[in-house]
């Protein structure tokens, strides 16, 4: 073999080499960007919770909620609304009725002491995820009487399939866990009870903790 063709081997050598080089680097660029598509699609979803309030402190009312929203889930949404709003709704109903009576029944005491009624809402936090957001609303109200109420409400809903989560869906296949449960949570209630006060007569265990799904 003569030198110029020796040369010729060379630079064809080279040549498919960098040929090679230029296909193999932008099929791993290729494979790289594809990855990180891959990656970020497969990211978890970002679930951002606002802190939403409403007030309204025209008298004779005190109302002083917040609540959380979630963009882009509406479903859960429209369900904290509907808890929210119709908590609103029935303070005002009996706060004014009682107002009205209390002014019609003693008019110059009422003038001298004008009646507040107070309705409060908050709101703790519980696991939130792209799959499930789960919020506990503790609340006061005072809308007439000798002193007003505390109560909870929670919200479990699941993100994905946009419904509700109950204890029925916990507890599937176990008909009877509000029996369970209910039996729990009064025997505890009725031992609360009996420590602090020494008797669990007026207690009203039975209308709160009772086998009904609303309690719990």
């Amino acid at each position: 073999m003569n030198y110029k063709n020796i040369i010729a081997l060379v630079v064809s050598a080279l040549l498919i080499g960098a040929a090679f080089w230029v296909v193999f680097s932008e099929k791993i660029d290729f494979l790289a960007e594809k990855e990180a598509v891959q990656i970020d699609n497969e990211s978890p979803k970002i679930v951002t919770v606002e802190d939403r309030k409403i007030s309204d402190k025209t008298k004779p009312l005190n109302i002083d909620v917040s609540y959380p929203y979630i963009q882009g889930e509406d479903d859960f949404n429209q369900k904290v609304s509907v808890l929210v709003n119709g908590e609103i709704e029935n303070f005002r109903k009996n706060a004014l009725a009682n107002d009205a009576a209390a002014k019609e029944t003693d008019p110059e005491g009422y003038e001298a002491y004008p009646y507040e009624y107070i309705l409060n809402i908050s709101y703790e936090k519980g696991l939130v995820g792209e799959n499930i957001a789960s919020f506990v609303f503790a609340m006061y109200n005072f809308s007439g009487g000798v002193h007003g109420n505390s109560y909870y409400a929670a919200v479990n809903y699941d993100l994905q399939n946009n419904k509700e989560i109950m204890l029925a869906d916990i507890f599937s296949g176990q008909p009877d866990y509000l029996v369970k449960i209910s039996t729990y949570v009064k025997k505890d209630l009725e031992r609360q009870m009996i420590e602090r006060t020494g008797s669990i007569a007026g207690a009203w265990i039975e209308d709160g903790a009772g086998q009904k799904e609303e309690n719990y």
